[in-house]
């Protein structure tokens, strides 16, 4: 839970999953990837969300829960990952993803012909490979003596919003960038005044956010009331066993002690 209720950054897990990962509205989806995928406009107009869930194929086989992950109209496998703490394992994780995802496509007996591309996209609060040039970085399998593509098969694009610069750069991507690393609801109002794109994306914020912030403050209220009842009920029992020690010094007998206080009489005895 945060500390502060009155704002949910826009990266929270829930939030990120709510707005990117809804099937019945794709708008914002299509919104965050076709500037960082560029793929053909028809690629977008046939995405669809997939299960997340990348299962066991054997016995000891490691399970993976993605994020987000979608397939174009032709059949290309897109899996985004948002990650706001650093992870020293990140590179090798995100690595894996890709490799479960090509698994993931084939079954006994089809034929290799049959692989789609696979990209992951990560998005990231932190840095994860130091002075990379701008905040959107392409990775591919190449000939690392001429650079030239290998194969198109397993792509890597990685975005990190602390280099993500403050004012706008003219690209179609900054905008979302930018909402994902707004850090007061203030930001993100001044932010739609000049992109009002980014409205809808906004009020589906704020219906979520505010549901987050609801829950809180309810669950805040509950434990004080809680808290209250306790300590009335810590203050009562210190009472009426201040009484019976009383009674019990003056020679009153267990038994009418009991009943005078409701204790039983293991209790009176205990005093």
């Amino acid at each position: 839970m945060h500390k502060n209720n009155s704002f949910i950054p826009p990266m929270d897990d829930d939030v990120v999953k709510g707005l990117f990962g809804n099937r019945k509205d794709m708008r914002h989806t299509m919104r965050l990837l076709e500037p960082i995928l560029g793929l053909q406009e028809d690629e977008f107009k046939g995405m669809a969300l997939r299960n997340p869930i990348l299962g066991r194929r054997w016995k000891g086989d490691k399970l993976c829960i993605l994020d987000i992950r979608v397939r174009t109209k032709s059949g290309i496998v897109v899996d985004v990952e948002f990650q706001v703490e650093g992870q020293k394992d990140i590179i090798q994780r995100i690595t894996y993803y890709l490799a479960k995802l090509i698994v993931d496509q084939l079954g006994s007996g089809n034929n290799y012909g049959r692989l789609h591309q696979t990209i992951s996209v990560l998005i990231t609060s932190h840095p994860i490979k130091a002075g990379e040039p701008g905040y959107m970085n392409h990775y591919g399998v190449c000939n690392l003596k001429t650079g030239k593509p290998f194969t198109d098969l397993q792509k890597l694009i990685i975005l990190s919003l602390s280099a993500v610069p403050e004012a706008d750069d003219g690209t179609a991507v900054w905008p979302v960038l930018k909402f994902l690393k707004c850090k007061s609801r203030e930001e993100i109002n001044m932010l739609v005044l000049s992109h009002p794109e980014i409205g809808p994306m906004m009020v589906e914020y704020e219906k979520m956010t505010l549901g987050q912030r609801w829950r809180a403050i309810r669950d805040e209220k509950e434990k004080r009331r809680r808290d209250r009842v306790a300590r009335e009920d810590f203050v009562r029992d210190e009472a009426i066993q201040t009484v019976a020690r009383r009674l019990k010094a003056r020679g009153v007998s267990l038994v009418q002690i009991a009943e005078d206080t409701g204790l039983t009489l293991e209790e009176v005895g205990c005093l």
